[in-house]
C-alpha cells in the first residue's frame, strides 16, 4: 500500500528524484515491478507515466494522498529496515551457531546508505554552493585533517577517500596513524562535531593503543608510562588528565575479517574510520587476497561516504632511503596502490632514526601535489613536528641531485 501512495506522489508531483532514491530491497517483490516500471519509463521517455498508464499495467489502482513523495519515501525505508531486523531475529533462532554472522549483516544491511542520489549533473545552483563552501575553507569540503601540513597536501578528507600508508617493520606506522586519529579528534573537539573515530587495530591491543595516545595527550614518555616509571610531577599530570578528558576515539582490536570491520562502521557511522594493519584482515598473505581486501575498503568508503586511512607493510628493505619512497615499495602493490586515492610511503635512512626523524613521501595524491614532509620526533615528550617540507618540483631537483633519471623539467611524474 504504501509503494501505490508513494508512487500516486511521485507521479502528481513529478519530483523523479525521490523515485530513483528507493532501491529495490527497500520494497517488498509483489511491488517491485511497479517501480521498476515506471523507473524504466522514464529512462526511456524522459518522462514520468501518467497514472493511468501504471494503473492500466498492473490492473492497480495508485492510492490518492497529499503527502510529499519525502514522506512516503521516508515510510518505505522504516518498513524496510523493521523487515530487516524481523527477519534476522527469526533466522538467528532457526540458525543459532550463525547469530552472531546473521546479526552483524543484518545491521550493515539496516544502516544501508538510503540518502544516495542520482545527481543531476545541469543542477549548477548546487555546485556553485559547493564552490563558496570550498572557497572558505581553503579547499576541504568534508572533514580537515587536523594536521595543517596534510591539509595543505590532500584538501583534507573526502567523504569517499581510501588513503594507504606503508612503512617497513618498526618505522612507526602504529606512531603517525595515532598521531592522525588525535589531530582528527582535536578537530571535532574543536568544532564541537559530535561524531566518532573508529581506530581499528590489528597490530595491538586496545590497552596499548590507549596508552600510546595518552603519552601523546600528556605529552609524556610512552616507554616510561608503560612501565609505570613516570616521575612524580609526570604521574599528577598523568591522573589528572585521566579525571576528566572528551575523546571521539573508539577502539577496536578483535576483528576476523573486512566484513566486521563494516559491521562496526554500520553501529558507529564514524566521521572517519583507521585501520592499523588492514593486511591482516586478509585470508592469507597473496597479493590477491589482500587485492580484494583493499577493493572492498574501497567499495565501502565509497557505498558509506566514511573515508578510511589504512597502514599496510614495505617490501622488505624499503623505506630505508634519506630521499623518499616509491609507490613500487608496498609489498602488496597491485591491491593497495591501485585502489587508494592517497598513497604515503614512510621512509628513514640510518642517520636519520639516530635522530629520531622519519620522512613521509606522499607518493599517489589525486589531487594536489607530491608531498614530501619530515618529522622530528621528542620521545620523552611524546611529540612530533614538521622540520622539512617540499612539494612538486622541489622533490623533482632533490631526486635529481641524488642521481635519479628522472627528468627535471617533467613535473608531471610527480603527481600520480
Amino acid at each position: 500500500m504504501i509503494v501505490e501512495k508513494f508512487l500516486f506522489s511521485v507521479i502528481s508531483s513529478g519530483d523523479k528524484e525521490v523515485l530513483f532514491k528507493v532501491k529495490d530491497e527497500f520494497v517488498p517483490l509483489k511491488e517491485r515491478p511497479y517501480l521498476e516500471f515506471v523507473k524504466d519509463f522514464y529512462s526511456k521517455h524522459n518522462k514520468l507515466p501518467d497514472l493511468d498508464t501504471v494503473e492500466d499495467k498492473f490492473n492497480i489502482q495508485l492510492l490518492d494522498n497529499t503527502e510529499t513523495t519525502d514522506y512516503w519515501y521516508s515510510e518505505i525505508v522504516d518498513k524496510y529496515q523493521e523487515y530487516v531486523i524481523e527477519q534476522a531475529i527469526i533466522n538467528s533462532a532457526k540458525n543459532k551457531t550463525k547469530a552472531l554472522d546473521i546479526m552483524q549483516q543484518a545491521i550493515v544491511d539496516y544502516n544501508v546508505d538510503v540518502g544516495g542520489k542520482i545527481y543531476d549533473y545541469s543542477d549548477g545552483v548546487r555546485r556553485i554552493s559547493e564552490y563558496d563552501k570550498r572557497k572558505g575553507s581553503g579547499g576541504i569540503n568534508y572533514l580537515s585533517t587536523g594536521s595543517d601540513e596534510l591539509d595543505s597536501m590532500s584538501l583534507g578528507y573526502k567523504r569517499a577517500d581510501l588513503w594507504t600508508i606503508g612503512g617497513r617493520e618498526g618505522l612507526g606506522k602504529t606512531w603517525y596513524i595515532l598521531r592522525m586519529a588525535e589531530w582528527l579528534d582535536q578537530y571535532l573537539l574543536d568544532k564541537r562535531i559530535n561524531k566518532s573515530i573508529l581506530f581499528v587495530s590489528g597490530e595491538m591491543d586496545a590497552g596499548e593503543i590507549e596508552e600510546r595516545l595518552d603519552a601523546i595527550r600528556c605529552e609524556i614518555s610512552y616507554a616510561k608510562l608503560s612501565k609505570g616509571d613516570l616521575s612524580a610531577g609526570e604521574e599528577r599530570k598523568y591522573k589528572r588528565y585521566l579525571q576528566g578528558f572528551e575523546s571521539n576515539i573508539r577502539i577496536v582490536d578483535s576483528f576476523d575479517s573486512i566484513k566486521d570491520v563494516e559491521y562496526y562502521m554500520g553501529i558507529y557511522r564514524p566521521a572517519l574510520t583507521f585501520i592499523d594493519g588492514s593486511h591482516l584482515l586478509s585470508s592469507s598473505y597473496d597479493w590477491t587476497d589482500i587485492a580484494k581486501v583493499t577493493a572492498s575498503m574501497k567499495r565501502m568508503t565509497r557505498n558509506n561516504k566514511i573515508p578510511i586511512v589504512n597502514t599496510t607493510h614495505l617490501k622488505a628493505e624499503r623505506g630505508k632511503s634519506a630521499q623518499g619512497g616509491d609507490i613500487d615499495d608496498f609489498a602488496y602493490t597491485k591491491g593497495y596502490t591501485r585502489d587508494s586515492d592517497i598513497v604515503g610511503v614512510m621512509y628513514a635512512s640510518d642517520m636519520m632514526e639516530l635522530e629520531n626523524k622519519v620522512g613521509f613521501d606522499w607518493v599517489k595524491v589525486r589531487r594536489g601535489s607530491r608531498t614530501q614532509l619530515i618529522y622530528q620526533n621528542d620521545y620523552d615528550k611524546c611529540t612530533t613536528e614538521v622540520i622539512e617540507s617540499k612539494v612538486g618540483s622541489q622533490i623533482a631537483s632533490a631526486k635529481i641531485g641524488g642521481g635519479s633519471n628522472r627528468n627535471k623539467s617533467d613535473d608531471t611524474q610527480l603527481d600520480y
